[in-house]
């Protein structure tokens, strides 16, 4: 498999094109993968498979259709820029560039103009911790965005608890 991956926002990452059916994702990388439901509260948040060689994670919605894709060492590629010969600093710089809503936070920094972010290292010379490359309104589409505290807390405490 390829280790680097063209990457052309909210429509695909390599070959694999956001709204993909999880079956055809799974025929296309051919090996072993596991998977798993992510549920907060409850309730349900997204279905993933996570492929251990190339360290890559396919998250989907409820449909299964394919929604992001995070990378933990790849060759990331958007247009002439490979991400992963860059430091976080320099890709938040470039990225601040490119679009003056990036969303900066102590875990990661997140383009939704570009589909794409990255999570913060320790020491910000360093390369990111991970990659993610997602539809458009990846994040307002999310069903986490319908998780409230009640739910949270019954997932921490148990389902049977009452608040």
């Amino acid at each position: 498999m390829n280790n680097i991956w063209q990457l052309i926002p909210y429509h695909q990452i390599g070959d694999f094109k956001f709204g993909e059916a999880r079956n055809v994702i799974r025929e296309k990388m051919g090996q072993d993968y596991s998977s798993k439901t992510n549920t907060l509260g409850g309730k349900f948040i997204s279905n993933t498979d996570y492929y251990p060689n190339p360290d890559i994670k396919f998250s989907f919605n409820e449909d299964d259709q394919l929604t992001a894709v995070e990378f933990f060492e790849q060759n990331l590629v958007l247009e002439a820029l490979t991400f992963s010969e860059m430091s976080y600093k320099e890709i938040m710089e470039y990225l601040m560039k490119l679009d003056t809503e990036v969303e900066k936070s102590s875990e990661d920094i997140i383009s939704k103009r570009l589909g794409v972010g990255f999570g913060r290292p320790d020491n910000i010379n360093s390369s990111p911790t991970y990659a993610i490359v997602f539809k458009e309104n990846y994040y307002e589409e999310s069903k986490v965005n319908e998780v409230t505290q009640e739910d949270i807390l019954k997932d921490l405490l148990g389902q049977d608890y009452e608040l």
